[in-house]
């Protein structure tokens, strides 16, 4: 505990030594000056660990200049940092109310506020104050990233498009891929509510910004799924699978279901014979719906599986070749195989087949948006074993 203290503390014993400097110059300048006791106070308190009596302190001091601003500023940021927001937030509105602030201290004032309503959760202030730093041409990148992030968090993304495409313009850093998963949001929120037309109009907008974003091709074949036309929602899944067939996993139970719906199982047994030459016999398996095994048996020897599984081992596709013997045996086998798959049940639980190419975060379901690192359209299928074992 003294060891933690002590540790917080670094900050602030850094701040009184750089106080210390400050003063000392402007003494040595001018031997009249003296000492600011209030300053000294102020620290006095921060040392021994009595906050409020430093804030207390500090907000009612008269004295704001170009120097001792910037002793406010870090304070706030020092209590911000450790989590005591509240605090921040009266020096930041303190220094906010004085009225011989410049400008550019005033701009800065207002950006640490917007920190500290960010850091509180008081999402509505902070946007409202990110807001109106842009409309008066301050802090203008930072700004609407953060703003970015506050539409992210409430779901927003008319409002998340729109701070994005302005970001793009001022930090001239691509946020098309960004956008276009936002589009992919909102037709997603369309398909929800049936609204296929709607639906219609926001994919296309996400395939015309970003031509490579699968997401935009699954939720196209899905929204013809909605309008029954189960042909054309083959050929959009087939454009997944022969242009990112890293991805085949996400849409064999759809295809499955649009060739049951056409009657054309012939050729979803010729796709899955595809997949397996072309070494997507894993992404099959794991994915394939139990009332597709027949099918699969059908169409691929029981070896060539074992030859798939083999070459990439997975606890799910081996759950899955578990899974269709267990229904063609009896006695003494059948009960050893269902044991099997009862051991090996919790382990599909620690499967993680997709992992983010930016931070390596990894986890059992598709996440279109890291929850680690918040990029989109990073997260992507391993298809060999891969097991996270928590700590």
């Amino acid at each position: 505990m003294e060891f933690a203290l002590l540790f917080l503390l670094l900050p602030v014993a850094a701040l009184s030594g750089w106080l210390g400097a400050k003063i000392s110059v402007r003494r040595n300048s001018n031997p009249g000056a003296k000492l600011s006791s209030q300053y000294l106070a102020g620290l006095n308190f921060l040392l021994n660990e009595q906050p409020d009596k430093a804030v207390e302190l500090f907000v009612k001091m008269i004295e704001v200049d170009s120097e001792t601003v910037e002793t406010h500023l870090a304070l706030g940021s020092l209590f911000r940092r450790r989590g005591e927001v509240d605090r921040a937030i009266r020096i930041h509105q303190n220094l906010i109310a004085r009225p011989n602030l410049t400008q550019r201290h005033r701009m800065q004032s207002l950006y640490e506020l917007s920190l500290d309503y960010t850091s509180a959760g008081v999402l509505d202030r902070a946007e409202s104050l990110f807001l109106e730093l842009v409309s008066l041409n301050s802090h203008m990148g930072e700004s609407l990233r953060h703003l970015i992030d506050i539409y992210e968090r409430e779901r927003d993304w008319n409002k998340a498009i729109e701070a994005a495409q302005k970001y793009q313009l001022i930090a001239r850093q691509s946020m098309q891929a960004t956008v276009a998963h936002y589009h992919c949001e909102l037709a997603e929120l369309a398909l929800k509510h049936n609204q296929v037309d709607r639906a219609q109009r926001y994919i296309k907008r996400a395939m015309a910004i970003d031509p490579r974003n699968v997401r935009g091709q699954i939720l196209q074949g899905q929204n013809m799924i909605a309008q029954g036309q189960y042909k054309a929602a083959i050929r959009c899944f087939l454009r997944v699978k022969n242009r990112m067939p890293a991805f085949t996993a996400e849409i064999v139970a759809l295809l499955g279901h649009c060739y049951e719906a056409t009657q054309q199982l012939q050729h979803f047994k010729v796709f899955l014979k595809q997949c397996f030459q072309e070494g997507l016999g894993i992404q099959v398996l794991t994915a394939l719906p139990e009332r597709f095994y027949t099918v699969l048996e059908d169409t691929i020897t029981y070896p060539d599986i074992m030859c798939h599984l083999k070459e990439r081992p997975s606890m799910r596709g081996l759950y899955t070749i578990l899974s269709i013997r267990v229904q063609r045996v009896q006695g003494t086998l059948h009960d050893d195989i269902a044991y099997l798959m009862q051991v090996l049940q919790p382990l599909l639980n620690k499967e993680t087949p997709y992992s983010c190419e930016h931070c390596g975060y990894s986890v059992s379901t598709l996440y279109w948006h890291c929850p680690s690192c918040r990029h989109w359209g990073t997260m992507k299928p391993y298809s060999g074993l891969k097991i996270s074992v928590a700590a």
